[in-house]
């Protein structure tokens, strides 16, 4: 309880973590894998920091669904930092599964599909290391439509 009060007073007394990082999604993704069960592809997200202190991107979850299949849910380390002002386009890998009867000659080589997920990050001071510490994890969320095609194809949704 005392803990979960000195966090409350160090996000009001204007200690607290960078603020302003954003996270949107590009309209259009790789297949770079087929099986007949599922595709294996990667997407870009774009991220952004508005803020005034560096922040360092630690886990992006996210899940991606079709209309005709199952969903996927998906992990992958941040492994960026972002100066204050700054963008970079991360790739994220993603598996989409194929339906109940499979899929035959390996796949579709266009899959329209969404993905929705968040950024858990820190802000690079020691106030916002004291608060992760402390169990505060502030997080941008993003959700967007994307359209997987073959190879190079990379014809926007």
């Amino acid at each position: 309880m005392i803990r979960r009060a000195m966090a409350v007073f160090i996000l009001i007394a204007g200690g607290g973590c960078a603020s302003g990082t954003s996270v949107q999604v590009e309209p259009a993704g790789v297949i770079t894998q087929r099986a007949d069960t599922a595709l294996a592809g990667t997407i870009s997200v774009r991220v952004a920091n508005h803020g005034e202190l560096e922040v360092q991107a630690v886990e992006y979850t996210y899940t991606v669904s079709t209309a005709s299949g199952p969903s996927w849910t998906g992990r992958q380390a941040g492994e960026m930092v972002l100066a204050p002002g700054s963008e970079r386009v991360a790739e994220l890998a993603i598996v989409v599964p194929a339906g109940a009867g499979g899929w035959t000659d390996g796949g579709p080589s266009i899959i329209d599909a969404h993905v929705r997920g968040s950024l858990m990050y820190i802000g690079r001071s020691v106030q916002s290391e004291t608060m992760a510490d402390l169990g505060y994890e502030p997080i941008a969320s993003f959700a967007g439509p994307i359209r997987l095609t073959s190879g190079t194809d990379r014809t926007p949704g």
